[in-house]
């Protein structure tokens, strides 16, 4: 399977190249129009990756599903996480829900999607840094979802849902209710603060994040966040990008940790960001050095990612 993924990903990333649109033409009917997207990553280390006893490993390779109907207020989302799909463990439905326009101001989402607690972070495959910045937050959950526009660039995200840390097959996956909401304020076209609350059994997530854009060369993002998984922990980051040339940005990113239970340590990562023709081929390469009571370590990391 694996084998076959890597081979199906090289033809993709030759023709992205040569042609710099998008592989797949949509599926279009009288009634519905199928658009099938995706993208895939796979990770360099100069250490052995985590949990893998290789300096590489391709570490995801998503497909995405847009179906629109006769009617322009309901449509379908899904995205397939395929690798590792064989497993038996594999949680490998990421998103798979209805979304139905009720107003010009609010949407409904039911099945399968992005909870509020997600909107924190980048979505993966638009990540400055090969690794996500240590916000947590679940991710995925089954159930139903509110998105409203409240006036005066205000947008609040709501769900209510099932257990998130199981698979989204699982029987017991609506024993146990989670909620999680995100309220967002953009002040500007270049300033926008959220705050974000989630609730379930594992996790209790308090925070707030902000997104800074100057000028159009200069990105500033970051958060600040107080969590629990049965111990209290808080902590946050801060990232700085700036665009050198149309298609290279530099950037560095302060990440910290506060935790009574594991101690407290800083991640800083300083790297480089390197992206093709219509932004479908992408290289970030990342110098992370961690700093904790053990002392400090370095690690260099690279990123390949294709989007089709």
């Amino acid at each position: 399977m694996k084998k076959s993924l890597i081979m199906l990903v090289l033809f993709v990333l030759s023709a992205t190249v040569i042609h710099g649109q998008n592989l797949v033409p949509p599926i279009k009917t009288s009634e519905f129009t199928l658009q099938m997207s995706g993208y895939s990553q796979a990770l360099w280390s100069n250490e052995p990756v985590l949990e893998h006893r290789s300096n590489t490993e391709w570490s995801s390779f998503i497909t995405c599903f847009d179906l629109k109907t006769p009617s322009p207020r309901v449509k379908f989302y899904s995205e397939v996480e395929f690798h590792d799909i064989d497993d038996s463990d594999a949680n490998w439905l990421r998103k798979g829900f209805a979304e139905i326009t009720a107003t010009d101001n609010m949407k409904l989402r039911l099945g399968r999607m992005l909870l509020g607690g997600g909107y924190v972070i980048p979505r993966s495959d638009y990540l400055e840094t090969v690794h996500y910045p240590r916000v947590p937050y679940h991710v995925f959950g089954n159930g139903i979802q509110v998105e409203a526009k409240l006036g005066n660039e205000w947008t609040l995200i709501g769900d209510v849902t099932g257990q998130t840390t199981v698979k989204f097959y699982d029987k017991t996956v609506f024993q146990k209710p989670e909620m999680s909401v995100w309220l967002s304020k953009s002040f500007t076209e270049h300033l926008a603060v959220s705050a974000t609350a989630e609730i379930a059994q594992s996790l209790q997530f308090f925070g707030v994040d902000w997104d800074y854009k100057p000028i159009d060369r200069l990105h500033i993002k970051g958060a600040l966040y107080v969590g629990g998984d049965g111990g209290w922990y808080n902590g946050g980051y801060v990232f700085l990008g700036y665009k050198l040339l149309n298609h290279i940005e530099l950037h560095t990113q302060i990440d910290y940790r506060v935790s009574p239970r594991d101690g407290n340590d800083a991640i800083w990562t300083n790297g480089v960001r390197i992206w093709s023709w219509k932004d479908r081929v992408e290289l970030t390469a990342d110098y992370e050095s961690v700093f904790s009571g053990r002392g400090a370590e370095s690690t260099l990391f690279a990123r390949l990612q294709i989007r089709f």
